[in-house]
């Protein structure tokens, strides 16, 4: 009887301590997984990579892993899923990730320091290369760069033709037919380097407007100074002459002064024509002239 009992009392001893030993294994089993960033530590603004992190835990365990950023000298975004990080200012953030854990892996983190590189943007010229003498164009540009690329500054060199460019506006103005380069260039900031783009521009030739601005009317006998004004700048356009064409009036004109004189009742035309240079094209106007009678002087010269 007593070594009945004694037998008992050793079994449910063991059982116990086996049950110990099983509990112990498999607390040490339900331990903190190792998450290892294996994804590069180096970007540059507007660049991205993405963020990859292993784990020690066994098959497939330990729950799903998702990323995030604590922003530092730099900045960046990353998406918590799928771990797409992009850059966005030039400096440091870390990345961290964390594993949520499950019923054998406790939740589990790490970290990694991200440097961001400053880049060198692209930048185009998007306004158009042609214009005309005396025409104004306003420059127009894009650039991949998702902010600010610094201050934007204009010039302009005179290759055969010559123009004018606002350095802060970037308008440009055409001076003579032939072409220009122009040139704009980015200051840079902490985020990006500066970059110059050129575009070559060539202006045409322009075709002037002329104006008669003398009187349209004179009397037979009369005289007139006919007159034109030119949109031609700088005294250009080439010279100016004169010609009457007949209608039911009658006059004459000089052809390189303009001296107009009537001579017949009614109208004729007055046209006006500027020759043209090497920045304008020959242009014309005309106006029409009412001619009046008068009624002349009699003196009579016999003997009274």
């Amino acid at each position: 009887m007593k070594k009945t009992l004694l037998n008992g009392f050793i079994r449910v001893i063991c059982a116990s301590l086996l049950a110990l030993v099983v509990t112990t294994i498999a607390q040490a089993q339900s331990g903190t997984p190792t998450l290892t960033i294996t994804s590069g530590s180096a970007l540059n603004v507007d660049s991205s990579l993405t963020a990859t992190a292993t784990t020690n835990a066994e098959s497939g365990q330990g729950g799903a892993i998702t990323f995030l950023i604590f922003a530092g000298s730099g900045s960046a975004t990353v998406d918590p899923d799928t771990g797409l990080l992009t850059a966005i200012g030039a400096g440091t953030v870390t990345l961290i990730a964390n594993s949520t854990g499950d019923s054998n892996y406790y939740a589990a983190s790490t970290s990694q320091l991200i440097t961001i590189e400053k880049t060198t943007p692209t930048l185009t010229i998007t306004s158009g290369n042609t214009m005309n003498v005396n025409d104004v164009l306003y420059v127009t540009e894009v650039t991949n760069a998702s902010h600010s690329i610094g201050t934007l500054s204009y010039s302009v060199s005179n290759n055969t033709g010559a123009a004018i460019i606002d350095s802060s506006l970037g308008i440009v103005t055409s001076i003579s037919a032939g072409s220009v380069t122009v040139t704009v260039t980015s200051s840079g900031n902490e985020d990006y380097n500066p970059v110059t783009v050129e575009q070559s521009i060539i202006i045409g030739m322009s075709t002037p407007t002329l104006t008669i601005t003398s009187p349209n009317t004179l009397d037979v006998d009369g005289t007139l100074d006919a007159t034109v004004v030119t949109s031609a700048t700088f005294g250009r356009g080439g010279a100016i002459t004169f010609e009457i064409t007949s209608g039911s009036g009658s006059a004459t004109v000089d052809a390189s002064s303009g001296l107009l004189t009537g001579v017949g009742a009614g109208t004729v035309t007055l046209v006006a024509n500027s020759a043209g240079d090497a920045d304008y094209s020959a242009s014309s106007t005309s106006q029409e002239l009412i001619i009046s009678a008068i009624t002349p002087t009699l003196t009579i010269t016999s003997s009274n």
